[in-house]
């Protein structure tokens, strides 16, 4: 498993992978349709995570966090130091 990607670009390649990891698996199973939709639920929930993550990393790339260092809502530094 990854962590938040270094750029929404890596996030949306792993995105893609996974997608195209379902839909290979769609394309080429002989199971049955129960076996079939039971490791289908899987795959999609990892699909899911991936694009997730990918929207995250994508939502930190666009933070604009200097209004929040000006007002002093927010800082940057030790996360636990305590807060006055």
């Amino acid at each position: 498993m990854w962590l938040l990607s270094p750029d929404s670009r890596v996030g949306a390649g792993r995105s893609q992978a996974s997608f195209d990891k379902v839909a290979e698996f769609c394309q080429k199973s002989d199971d049955s349709f129960w076996c079939f939709e039971k490791r289908l639920f899987v795959l999609v929930a990892a699909l899911g995570v991936c694009l997730i993550r990918l929207f995250l990393c994508a939502r930190r790339e666009r933070l604009d966090i200097q209004p929040l260092l000006q007002d002093g809502t927010y800082r940057l530094g030790n996360k636990t130091a305590r807060r006055t």
